[in-house]
């Protein structure tokens, strides 16, 4: 018996994708440069020399540095140019004094004088650096000697020049002259009284409270004319101030 062949199928039917001409084949479109990443925008290399900084990236960092010390400025105490007033208080160590005695022939009658005080205000104008200033003061101190005790006292007016050094943001080191007149008294069995001129010397320190407040330490050495029938005044004073600026 004959086997008939076996038929061997077909293969498959693969469709042929069309092709189709937009008649621009043959030609070729360039990509922009710098449209296409480049490995070197993103890995900085370390043999590059960097550039200069430009004058704004400077200014820029000018500008953010100025920025925070504007920011925490607020915090620092400011310090002021211009008009102040303020009281004083100060303990007075006077030297010792006399008064002529009205005796024939005249003599003088001398006292131990003791600790006493000073009180007054003062109006000023800080210039930065320095300052110009009035004051009043009232100085009062006792004294005692053979003919037994005095009550003295002096009114004060004063103008003085001060010059300052900054030793800080704060504190200032400062000395000065002051010129004026005084009105001296000196009470006993009779009282002894006059005008004439005064002045003193002044080296202390000034510190800043507030932006509107400072105080003052400073050492005075004042001192008064003579009159016909007393002795000058001469005094060692520590004083103390507050001054409010205006």
């Amino acid at each position: 018996e004959i086997t008939p062949p076996t038929e061997t199928p077909a293969p498959p039917y693969i469709p042929i994708p069309e092709y189709y001409d937009s008649g621009e084949s043959d030609v070729v479109r360039e990509v922009p440069a710098s449209s296409v990443p480049s490995v070197d925008d993103l890995v900085e290399d370390p043999n590059l020399i960097a550039s200069p900084a430009r004058d704004d990236d400077k200014q820029s960092k000018d500008d953010l540095e100025k920025a925070y010390d504007d920011l925490y400025e607020e915090d620092r105490v400011q310090r002021h140019v211009g008009y102040y007033f303020g009281p004083i208080f100060s303990i007075a160590i006077p030297d010792d004094g006399a008064v002529r005695v009205p005796r024939n022939p005249p003599a003088k009658g001398h006292f131990d004088s003791d600790v006493g005080y000073l009180i007054g205000f003062q109006f000023g104008k800080d210039f930065g650096g320095s300052r110009f200033e009035a004051e009043y003061n009232y100085l009062n101190f006792d004294g005692s000697g053979i003919l037994g005790k005095f009550e003295n006292s002096s009114h004060n007016l004063l103008l003085r020049l001060l010059l300052e050094y900054e030793m800080g943001e704060l504190i200032d080191f400062r000395t000065g002259l002051g010129m004026g007149v005084a009105f001296p008294n000196f009470d006993h069995d009779r009282g002894y009284s006059g005008t004439g001129f005064a002045y003193d010397f002044v080296l202390g320190l000034g510190y800043k409270v507030t932006e509107n407040l400072s105080l003052q330490l400073d050492y005075r050495y004042f001192l008064t004319a003579a009159g016909d029938e007393f002795d000058r005044i001469k005094s060692h004073m520590i004083l103390v101030g507050a001054n409010l600026d205006l």
